[in-house]
């Protein structure tokens, strides 16, 4: 699982119960980058907090206790950039790098997306890459500025320099994995065709970054992903260098979905979503609050909260406040609009 998403994140306790359910389903990592954690992005150079530092090195001993490598996602948004000379930017990599493998991480992800391109990325990235690949002893995961062959990136930060994903797979130590949300930011599928050529592209299986079940940003805080995985097999997992999850910003909730795709890819066949789901809520859920839930099922997934008449807002937010249970409680505050990200580019 990779935490990437924007607006509310999870909190410490939210985020070690969740761990220990995922290490009960058979994940192997879990990735804390969440888009909220400013100096890990709009403010990346500054080192975190006595307090924080302390929460995240007990944060990532749990996960090794229950089984999970653990990483840190950081987004050097500024580095060459703002009239920064290469060489303090390297610095202040360099710094920062050292603060977080201080907290004993296994991987460090490079988030380069999200960011304008300009001629010459490409380089310019391989050099940071190699610069950490010589200096620390961690797995680097990067992900590209254009992690999609979907248009929407060019028209939001511009035209992708041309071979900028062969330049990136040329420059990269083998040993670099490269994250890649499919044709589209939110992928319904990743089709073989489309993975022989990013793969070709980059020189290198691609590692997913599966925008499945995540629901930040204007366009998608409106909705609950509960049902199963879209289209995903074993066929997909031999296709590809790994996969991460990023989820709801709902923690609980969360659970009903991720729950399913361990065994996904364990098929030939794509599995039936609602049925995947119908089988979560029933081992996850008390029975009357499951009740309930699948027969909001579609309203939540599909027609969302701008979907729903205040009066029905009003019914469904009675009725769950009723059931003392966090799925409960998470439903609520999203009927309440406490989830609601505005004014802000993200995963949908």
């Amino acid at each position: 699982m990779v935490e990437g998403f924007y607006g509310r994140t999870y909190s410490w306790s939210e985020r070690r119960e969740l761990v220990t359910f995922l290490a009960s389903r058979g994940y192997d990592h879990y990735f804390y980058a969440p888009k909220a954690d400013v100096c890990l992005r709009s403010d990346w150079t500054r080192k975190h907090d006595p307090r924080q530092v302390r929460a995240l090195r007990a944060f990532g001993a749990h996960c090794k206790r229950q089984g999970l490598t653990w990483g840190i996602g950081l987004s050097p948004l500024t580095a060459g950039r703002d009239g920064q000379s290469d060489e303090r930017s390297s610095q202040d990599l360099l710094r920062r790098v050292d603060e977080l493998e201080g907290l004993s991480i296994d991987h460090l992800l490079l988030l380069f997306d999200d960011m304008p391109g300009h001629e010459g990325l490409a380089q310019r990235q391989c050099a940071m890459v190699d610069l950490l690949r010589r200096t620390f002893p961690l797995r680097l995961i990067v992900c590209p500025t254009y992690y999609s062959t979907s248009g929407v990136l060019d028209r939001i930060f511009g035209q992708r320099p041309l071979r900028y994903l062969e330049q990136l797979g040329e420059g990269l130590d083998q040993s670099v994995e490269v994250f890649w949300t499919g044709p589209k930011v939110c992928s319904e599928s990743y089709p073989d065709e489309h993975l022989a050529e990013v793969a070709s592209a980059i020189n290198r299986r691609p590692w997913i970054w599966d925008n499945y079940p995540v629901n930040d940003g204007p366009g998608m805080c409106g909705f609950l992903h509960l049902l199963g995985f879209p289209p995903r097999t074993r066929q997909l997992g031999e296709r590809v260098a790994g996969i991460s999850v990023n989820p709801m910003s709902q923690p609980w909730l969360s659970r009903l979905p991720l729950a399913t795709l361990p065994d996904a890819l364990k098929t030939e066949q794509p599995m039936d979503r609602r049925q995947a789901f119908l089988d979560s809520g029933s081992r996850l859920l008390p029975g009357p609050l499951f009740a309930v839930l699948r027969q909001d099922l579609d309203r939540f997934q599909s027609e969302g909260l701008d979907g729903l008449a205040p009066a029905e807002i009003t019914g469904a937010t009675d009725t769950y406040s009723r059931f003392d249970h966090p799925v409960a409680r998470e439903i609520v505050s999203w009927l309440r609009g406490d989830f609601r990200v505005e004014g802000e580019w993200a995963a949908g």
